[in-house]
């Protein structure tokens, strides 16, 4: 038992009750009244961004996923947009014009590839893409 969680019998903040010993809550779960829960629980699409969460609310959408409001369940970025880390969970994000995705759950901008007749220049934060020149 961490004597240092315990107080007057209750847990401090953070830690949750197993038996007559508070422990420290792992990352992608939260605490509620003394009681530890999961994220994935809930909707497997989800986790915590860190430690040390006490609320259902601290569970927010996996790398490539998003809800449009708290209590929906996560849904795949569709094509043609990524969703990036983010502690929110609506962070959908559209390629850049002429830029476009191969499949779903993309949670990076560099998955954006250039259309046919686009090269792409990777120069700068953001991949952009420009057209071809006829005689290469």
């Amino acid at each position: 038992m961490n004597s240092s969680a315990l107080s007057s019998r209750v847990c401090r903040l953070g830690y949750y009750r197993t038996g007559s010993s508070c422990l420290e809550f792992p990352l992608d779960c939260y605490c509620l009244a003394e009681i530890q829960h999961k994220c994935i629980d809930y909707d497997n699409k989800t986790r915590t961004r860190g430690a040390m969460k006490f609320d259902e609310m601290d569970c927010v959408c996996v790398d490539g996923f998003f809800r449009l409001f708290y209590g929906d369940m996560c849904k795949a970025c569709p094509r043609n947009f990524y969703c990036p880390p983010s502690a929110l969970d609506l962070n959908v994000r559209a390629c850049h014009e002429n830029l476009y995705t191969i499949g779903e759950s993309i949670s990076q901008v560099s998955a954006c590839e250039c259309v046919v007749g686009f090269i792409i220049n990777e120069d700068g934060p953001s991949p952009k893409c420009f057209e071809c020149d006829l005689n290469t």
